[in-house]
Parts: C-alpha cells; structure tokens; sequence
C-alpha cells in the first residue's frame, strides 16, 4: 500500500512489453514475407535485455498489490524462482566471462565441407567434455563477435578443433580471413550432449558438418568402451565429409564401434529410416538414436523409424542452432 506499490505498477508495465518485445526478437530470425533476417548481432545484444526485463518483472511481483501476502507459500514458490533467475542472469554477465581463455590459432585446413582450425592455449586451456561447444572470437578485424561452435576434438596439451562450414558471414570470413597466429578468446565448455549418460546401444547420426560432436566422441573412446554404437554419416558425396581417418582409427581401436558413410550423391540417394534401419548391426528399436545436423532430417528419420515399427526407445539432439 506504500507508494512502491504504483512504481510496482508501472515498472511491470514496462517490463511486461519489454519482454514480449525481445521474445519476439528471439524467435523471429527472418521478417515473415521477406528475406530480410535480423542480423545475429542485433539477436545477441537484445537478448541480453531479457534478463533486466526479468528482474523488473521480479520487482513489480514483489511490490505490487497481491491478493496473498509476501510470507504465503505462492509467494515463496514465485519469489524462489525469481532468485534462481536474477542469480543465472548475473552469472552469464559477470562469472561466465571468467571461462574465457587466450588461444592461438595453430593451424587452418581448408576442406570442401568444412574450414579446421587448430587452437592452441597461451596459458590454461578451457575445460570441454566431448560433445560439447564453446564460444570462439579474434582479435582480427570483423572476427570479434562470439560465435558458438561445437569442439571436434581435444589433445592433452588443451589445444582445440574446430570443424566450421561456411554458412554465413561470419563463417565465410573465418574460412578467408583467419591466418595461422592469430590470437582468439574460446569460452566453454557448454553443452549437455554426453553420450556416456546413454544406454549401451546407440545409434550416431550426423548430417554434413552435424559431425563435429561425434567426431570428438570418437576420438575420446577407449579400447575399455562396452556399448554397441554404430555412426550413420550423411554427406551428398564423400568430398564433403571430415574426420574420417578419426572416424576409422575409432572403429579400429574400439571393438563397439562402427560407422557408415552414406553419400547420397552417389547412388545412395536421400537417406531413410529403412536405410538407417539397415546400416545398424542391431536393432534400432533397442537403442537410443543420438543426432546432430538438419532439423527436418531429423523430423523424417523419426517418424520414418515410428512408421515402420522401428522407434528408437530415446531420441536425443543437439538443436544445431544457437539461435
């Protein structure tokens, strides 16, 4: 009843068409009707608005009139998660920076499908599990907005590899403009994709550069692995593929280990759930089926495999879009 109780009211407002603003934003990549995408920049500096827009929306919670007092168990309830909120957007802006590590690039391979990148630390290297991503940026002209990448790879001495296709502006330059010395910031690891959480038979499948996750998975497996996994790669042809020494030394050093290269370019056509079916040494009903690559590939493997009675028991996915 004091007078927080109209600012409550007016901050609310404010922050209430804030965040339906800024949800838009991050929903809405492309102008419906046109081919004009909102630049990734403009996405990742709004998006940062999406926390303060939470802390007023907790603020206006707390000081506006309610029909329930601050010390009833909706309250607590409400009043628990708004902490959990401000203190995950305070440790994105202030602690999360703090992952961040000086590396050089060592090494740059152009390949049809993919740009390798080698990066070396200058001090401590960044902790990443296989499966997981990190934030990569150079002190070089136009190369200083961090962009999410997934590591292909880690050697003992932490250096990192990348696997990137040029897909955007951002990638295109990397591919034309990064030399060997150039110093980067690589922030990471993020990321869930672990597929030691998984059961013991699991089903790989990656289309085109959707291979980076599994190519550090592979180069991670012991001899001492127990679990049936079979990889299915999808690439229009085999120019396109990347890794697949790795992929090969995995399958030699690791008895559960096996991979397909499916070229659809070359009498292999679009892949299927009954091509997938068949690649598999074992039933794919009996297994999990772990992917990274396009969305709408994903969509027809799945139902296909539904169809015709071959569901896998879990489906787990990177998004392969940050965004």
């Amino acid at each position: 009843t004091s007078s927080l109780n109209e600012l409550a009211g007016e901050i609310g407002e404010f922050a209430f068409y804030a965040l339906v603003t800024l949800i838009v934003i991050s929903l809405v990549s492309r102008i419906p009707k046109t081919r004009i995408e909102l630049p990734y920049q403009f996405w990742r500096f709004t998006h940062r608005f999406i926390g303060v827009a939470f802390i007023l929306v907790a603020i206006h919670m707390n000081f506006i009139k309610r029909p329930f007092d601050s010390t009833a168990l909706l309250a607590v309830y409400l009043n628990i998660f708004a902490a959990l909120g401000v203190l995950s957007y305070l440790y994105t802006q202030f602690l999360a920076p703090m992952r961040r590590q000086a590396y050089e690039v060592a090494g740059i391979m152009p390949l049809d499908g993919a740009t390798l990148i080698q990066a070396k630390p200058q001090s401590r290297p960044v902790r990443v599990k296989p499966g997981q991503f990190a934030f990569m940026r150079s002190t070089r002209k136009g190369l200083g907005e961090p962009h999410p990448f997934t590591v292909a790879g880690t050697k003992e001495d932490g250096s990192v590899l990348f696997a990137i296709k040029p897909l955007g502006d951002f990638t295109s330059r990397l591919r034309s403009d990064l030399q060997v010395g150039d110093k980067l910031t690589v922030e990471g690891g993020y990321g869930s994709f672990d597929y030691t959480r998984g059961q013991d038979r699991q089903i790989w499948l990656a289309g085109g550069i959707g291979i980076t996750p599994f190519l550090a998975k592979a180069s991670a497996m012991t001899a001492q692995e127990t679990r049936n996994i079979h990889l299915v790669y999808a690439v229009r042809d085999k120019s396109e593929a990347v890794g697949l020494k790795t992929l090969q030394n995995a399958a030699e050093r690791v008895p559960g280990f096996s991979f397909t290269l499916h070229e659809s370019a070359n009498g292999g056509g679009r892949l299927d759930a009954e091509k997938l079916a068949g690649y598999v040494p074992f039933e794919a009903k009996q297994a999990e089926l772990w992917f990274c690559g396009p969305p709408g590939l994903r969509s027809a493997i799945v139902a296909g495999l539904k169809k015709i009675g071959k569901a896998p028991s879990k489906v787990k996915f990177e998004q392969f879009q940050f965004r």
